[in-house]
């Protein structure tokens, strides 16, 4: 499972990107990696992509798991925004149950089909990141054309 993040101290965003398959052992390594990076701060924007994701084999324990790995960051340390980019249906079921699981931990998780939704809903200007958007398009694209 290809994974990468980025943290942008001045605009105080931590942008994660997935492809290829996700597993729950990938979804818990890649979160705990960007949680323990020292520039992660617990008021840091997240905005979360699982667009790119071809295959899907996480599981609702996996969900879970991924829930007990932020409670064990301690209550109120995941303070920022948090939105959850899954256009997949399956990723997006997952997503909105990761964001009910959450409520003790963070309260402003949102959960989004699109990247420019996601980008609205974190008060973010989409000429701020267009990578995003390219990336959102180009994977649109690439799936449109794989379907004919």
């Amino acid at each position: 499972m290809p994974f990468e993040y980025k943290i942008d101290k001045q605009g105080n965003i931590i942008f994660c990107h997935f492809t290829g398959s996700l597993d729950d052992q990938s979804l818990l390594a890649s979160f705990s990696q960007f949680y323990s990076d020292p520039e992660f701060e617990p008021y840091t924007i997240q905005c979360i992509d699982y667009t790119q994701v071809s295959e899907v084999t996480v599981t609702r324990q996996g969900i879970k798991d991924l829930v007990t790995l932020c409670e064990q960051l301690g209550p109120g340390k995941l303070r920022g925004k948090i939105c959850i980019v899954a256009s997949d249906d399956l990723m997006f079921g997952y997503s909105r149950m990761y964001q009910m699981l959450c409520e003790t931990v963070n309260q402003d998780i949102s959960v989004s089909r699109t990247l420019e939704e996601a980008l609205k809903l974190l008060d973010l200007k989409t000429e701020t990141y267009p990578f995003l958007i390219g990336r959102s398009q180009q994977h649109k694209s690439e799936s449109q054309h794989k379907g004919s």
